[in-house]
């Protein structure tokens, strides 16, 4: 039996039968007192009758969107935390609702289990930073908003995470302004170029491509993310073998594709031990070039491993390596006329990318 007081939640969504019930059903299991709303309206007629802790809201609504009903929750009730649960994530979404006051983003589908849990963790976070100053508050939202980003970089995510949570444990104002001013500020330069990337894969469309050999890239993102693992992490160099067919060429942003490339190694390290070995590989398969990352590390997530590469986000960590950085290379893929896939090895330890994208018409036979 949970002890603990009884939270709670009101869950926002049009689709009555497919998501307000049964997760009402979910959380109340979970002793949280669970209310459902239709649309942003009935949302905040119940607010204005009923305080809640949480509120659990979609995007997507007729009438009033999510976002829109949001900046009125934030405004009118700002005691409640609100956690948006939407399919819709595009990068605009996730700026406007974390700039907007949202304190967590939680992408459909997810297992029902891991959501409370999820839900229930951020609100006794919220809590946390209420009971200290404001802008203890608004790194805390800060770090949620980058944590969401940031999926694959977590090596430059840790310390702001460490520095933000200890922050938010003093007590003494002049310690908590020490550890703003010599260790957080330090840090938002390598935060903001995280965010920056991210922003160069929102504006993929605009970029100019070029004919680039796929496996020269792969070894010159497998030296940077064997550099950088050796820094952080590992103390000595992990590592990385590629290898291949390097006949052809791919018309692509060359500079992006190394990003998300170095992307696929840095989940590829994440989850693999101090020696592991990483391998990547180059072929040729009818009109596409086909790009194999394995690792021997823990593996996806048996309920996460359908949707990889779909709209959803995931915040559980603790089998490393999926999200955004995934599912921007998904969608890369894809609109270079590829495509995406990954799974975990059936015979050992680990799991597998591939990504594939036309063959420049020039090098293709």
């Amino acid at each position: 039996m949970n002890s603990n007081p009884i939270r709670s939640i009101l869950i926002v969504d049009d689709d009555e039968a497919g998501i307000v019930k049964p997760l009402c059903e979910w959380f109340q299991l979970e002793s949280w007192q669970a209310t459902g709303a239709l649309y942003g309206r009935d949302c905040l007629e119940r607010l204005r009758r009923q305080r809640f802790d949480v509120v659990l809201l979609d995007i997507r609504m007729p009438g009033e969107d999510g976002l829109t009903v949001l900046k009125r929750i934030v405004a009118d009730f700002p005691t409640t935390c609100v956690v948006i649960f939407t399919a819709f994530d595009e990068p605009e979404n996730f700026r406007e609702a974390f700039r907007s006051g949202a304190w967590d983003f939680l992408s459909k589908p997810m297992d029902p289990l891991e959501l409370v849990s999820q839900v229930d963790v951020q609100f006794t976070r919220f809590l946390e930073s209420r009971s200290k100053d404001s802008k203890i508050a608004n790194l805390e939202g800060f770090f949620n908003f980058c944590r969401a980003l940031s999926h694959g970089q977590k090596n430059r995510m840790d310390p702001i995470r460490v520095w933000t949570r200890k922050m938010a444990k003093e007590d003494n104002a002049t310690v908590r302004e020490s550890i703003l001013r010599d260790r957080l500020e330090p840090l938002f330069e390598d935060t903001r170029q995280c965010l920056e990337r991210f922003e160069h894969y929102s504006r993929f469309e605009e970029a100019t491509l070029s004919e680039v050999s796929l496996l020269e890239l792969c070894r010159e993102a497998a030296g940077s993310a064997a550099n950088r693992f050796t820094r952080h992490r590992f103390g000595t160099e992990p590592s990385i073998v590629c290898d291949g067919d390097d006949s052809f060429r791919v018309k692509v942003d060359s500079v992006l594709l190394s990003e998300i490339i170095d992307n696929l190694f840095a989940n590829a390290l994440e989850s693999s031990t101090a020696g592991a070995r990483v391998t990547a590989s180059v072929r040729k398969e009818g009109g596409q070039a086909i790009l194999r990352v394995e690792d021997s590390g823990t593996g996806f997530d048996s309920r996460v491993l359908p949707h990889l590469g779909e709209s959803v986000v995931t915040t559980k960590k603790s089998q490393g390596g999926f999200g955004v950085g995934l599912l921007m290379a998904a969608r890369i893929a894809r609109q270079l006329g590829g495509g995406f896939a990954a799974g975990n090895h059936p015979d050992r330890s680990g799991a597998w990318v591939e990504l594939s994208i036309p063959i420049s018409t020039s090098t293709n036979d």
